[in-house]
């Protein structure tokens, strides 16, 4: 029979969602009803992720493996458990003593107890970002390991897939500044690594599966300090990014914390990127056919503010600023007269220097008669004439 410590620490382990953070008012499908976005139930192992009327996430059904959260464009899911914060901290530390560093899963950490203080352990490899990995390199590390020894006996092993791409996506970007190619699909945890001396806050980067190994040797008391943050997170109450922005319509706009972080990472670099196309998923480059009626509810539903719709004496424009667009296709889905053009491959010297850029611009009185009553429209075409 179980004890009450081990129900409680069972039922946080329902609560805390296995170690992703749901944000449904970010996901696209409740952003509008168009959209096509199926990135994260189409990389979820176990279907934990489905789409009705928004995203329906079942805590019970997730593997915890945090592959959603690297493919999501909208920062609607995200990791914690440790969170991406938590994890640059512990790379930092890595970089600091040995000059490397490696990522492991759980499951391999499993046959290889004696290696937990050498790398930085993750539910599952998958769950790395290009922020991540970006910021590893950058941060000085001569080498990135990324081990996948588990991953042929593994059942979501598939999604090794997705952190081979993350990690050629990384060192094809960092190319463009003349990064050697850092990171790589390892077996072997590099040789230089040494173990880390324990952190004063044990509980800092660690696993879900430590977490709770941690919970169980502190007792009740951290009961009390514990759940209040697992029940805010669990019921959805948390607080908006500082960062956002609210819409009159009451959807948030926010460019999603990895997606920023990796611009401005870049941006913070002292050499220029070389002036080539660089092809991947992690923005995009739009255009807007003359077919453009000025409706404007691209720039209304685009969630990282990448879009906005200007008014400025007698002229109005849609601008777009590529930096702080994921991607993510929404705009494209909800154009009612489809005009909107998206190519993924964009220059990366103008994407980090580029001020918003207008991609289609009309007389104000044009677009604000779109919005005029049907009644006065014609009253107004008929020059009064007609009464209603």
């Amino acid at each position: 029979m179980l004890s009450k410590l081990e129900i409680f620490s069972e039922s946080c382990a329902l609560m805390d969602q296995r170690g992703i953070v749901v944000r449904n008012e970010l996901c696209l499908h409740t952003r509008h009803q168009a959209s096509d976005c199926l990135r994260c139930s189409s990389v979820c192992p176990t279907g934990a992720i489905r789409f009705d009327n928004g995203l329906v996430f079942t805590a019970g059904e997730c593997s915890g493996c945090g592959a959603c959260t690297t493919v999501c464009p909208s920062g609607a899911l995200s990791g914690k458990l440790p969170s991406n914060a938590e994890v640059r901290q512990a790379v930092k530390r890595h970089i600091a003593l040995s000059g490397a560093v490696a990522f492991a899963c759980e499951t391999w950490l499993d046959e290889h107890p004696a290696e937990r203080d050498r790398v930085v352990a993750l539910q599952c490899i998958a769950r790395l970002d290009e922020s991540v990995l970006a910021d590893a390199v950058l941060g000085g590390a001569a080498q990135v390991a990324i081990l996948d020894g588990a991953c042929a006996q593994c059942p979501q092993g598939k999604l090794r897939r997705l952190a081979q791409h993350t990690a050629d996506t990384v060192n094809n970007l960092l190319g463009h500044w003349q990064y050697k190619s850092a990171i790589a699909i390892s077996h072997e945890v590099p040789t230089e690594l040494r173990a880390l001396p324990p952190a004063q806050d044990q509980t800092a980067g660690v696993s879900r599966r430590g977490f709770f190994s941690f919970l169980r040797s502190r007792g009740a008391g951290l009961a009390s300090t514990a759940l209040p943050g697992m029940l805010s997170v669990a019921l959805g109450r948390r607080e908006d990014n500082p960062n956002a922005n609210r819409l009159v319509s009451g959807q948030t706009k926010m460019e999603p914390e990895r997606h920023r972080h990796l611009v401005d990472a870049l941006r913070k670099l002292a050499t220029t990127p070389l002036p080539k196309e660089f092809a991947s998923k992690l923005w995009a480059e739009l255009s807007i056919t003359p077919d453009c009626i000025g409706c404007a509810a691209c720039a209304e539903a685009c969630p990282s503010g990448a879009l906005a719709a200007v008014t400025c004496d007698a002229l109005w424009g849609i601008f777009h600023e590529s930096s702080r667009c994921t991607h993510c296709g929404l705009c494209v889905n909800i154009c009612p007269r489809k005009c909107i053009q998206m190519d993924s491959t964009v220059m990366l010297d103008l994407l980090l220097k580029q001020q918003p850029r207008l991609l289609a611009g009309k007389d104000r009185k044009e677009v604000e008669n779109l919005s005029e009553p049907m009644a006065s429209r014609v009253a107004r075409m008929f020059e009064g004439v007609v009464h209603w």
